[in-house]
């Protein structure tokens, strides 16, 4: 089946400017680019000098860049309308993590919320399907790194110890299939790859196995309950059952068994490889975790798109029984580095992607590697 994501089919039509969602009335209407040379053109536009974000709006077809000055959760939600997102990060900035984990997600998040009613358009029809849905990333994706790279405002050049990635959010309205993709910088500094706290609170995900915007307004009520926060894992009070971090997936490792919650949570890109990689390493899977198994002698670990693998120091228990528990970070030292490294091969490597200033770009293992190493931790 032919779309309208065509590339040949985009670069004879004519390009015309769309509306946008009221919530961001006083965007300037910027024209459709398609082209590398075309894109060259943003620089010219004082408008995306400052702004340190780019968002590409696709709706029947039409596709507008705009300047963006919301960080991606902000943008998300001025869209207004509830859809089926997925945020995925760059490695190296020419491919990226468990590609088709990310069309998988869309996929079934967009099925789910379309309750059965059927697919009408060819913008639909893209997001019934997994294999159409990775199609459709895979074509889209470099056309938007491209224009961000080419924007007057691109994200400042990596060193060793802050090296930049690209963090790209795609949204899928439901049911129109309007698509609104936003991408910026995501820079990983060593201070964060050493340890972070938590609150541990009871509370529940709604649509457990998909992904659907609306949280991104849900989750505001189970703010950190402390500064210097990073994130917020629930559980159920009832039965101690901890399922998922707002954001993140959630593991506790102790006597070589790696305990998490299967079924009933989202199951995160970073999630996959660090199973996959704990049972290589020998490690055996318990598919539950308890607010009990929260002991010293244990580490714990959040994964995500922008963490990667992020040991946790203390978690701070909220509830009927609050307490606050330390963690032997060093535990998980082994598990933690040995996935990184299996991240940086678990990559699509984007076709159609101009070389910035004429330099290839070098691929290795994974930057946070060098970052762990330059922390004095042993991975």
């Amino acid at each position: 089946m032919e779309t309208s994501h065509d590339k040949s089919t985009m670069a004879e039509t004519e390009l015309k400017p769309i509306q946008i969602a009221d919530s961001m009335p006083n965007m300037p209407r910027i024209h459709s680019i398609v082209s590398t040379d075309e894109m060259a053109s943003l620089n010219t536009q004082p408008i995306f000098r400052t702004s340190p974000y780019l968002a590409l709006s696709i709706v029947d077809g039409e596709e507008t860049f705009l300047p963006c000055y919301m960080p991606l959760a902000d943008h998300i939600k001025s869209l207004g309308v509830d859809g089926s997102y997925t945020v995925l990060s760059t490695h190296q900035r020419r491919a990226v993590f468990q590609l088709g984990m990310h069309g998988q997600r869309l996929s079934h998040t967009f099925q789910v919320m379309m309750d059965g009613r059927p697919a009408e358009t060819d913008a639909q029809l893209t997001f019934m399907s997994q294999e159409t849905a990775c199609a459709w990333l895979e074509s889209v994706l470099p056309r938007v790194i491209n224009a961000y790279e080419s924007s007057a405002n691109p994200p400042v050049e990596s060193d060793e110890r802050t090296p930049c990635q690209y963090r790209i959010a795609i949204h899928i309205a439901v049911p129109t299939a309007a698509v609104s993709i936003h991408i910026g910088p995501m820079h990983i500094a060593c201070e964060e790859c050493s340890s972070v706290e938590i609150d541990v609170r009871p509370g529940q995900r709604e649509y457990s196995d998909a992904k659907n915007s609306r949280w991104l307004l849900d989750r505001t009520r189970y703010t950190p309950a402390h500064t210097g926060i990073n994130e917020t894992v629930l559980f159920d009070e009832a039965t101690g059952v901890i399922t998922e971090g707002l954001s993140s997936n959630f593991f506790v490792i102790k006597d070589r068994k790696v305990l998490t919650a299967v079924g009933g949570v989202v199951e995160g890109t970073v999630r996959a490889i660090l199973l996959e990689t704990a049972q290589e390493l020998g490690y055996e899977i318990v598919p539950e975790v308890n607010v009990a198994d929260l002991t010293p002698d244990a580490a714990v670990v959040i994964t995500s798109t922008s963490r990667y693998v992020l040991p946790v120091s203390a978690a701070h228990i909220l509830g009927t029984n609050a307490s606050v528990v330390h963690f032997n970070v060093q535990a998980c030292r082994e598990l933690q580095g040995a996935t990184i490294s299996a991240m940086g091969r678990s990559c699509t490597v984007l076709q159609g992607l101009s070389i910035k200033g004429g330099k290839e770009h070098v691929w290795s293992s994974s930057p946070i590697l060098n970052i762990l190493e330059k922390a004095g931790d042993s991975v």
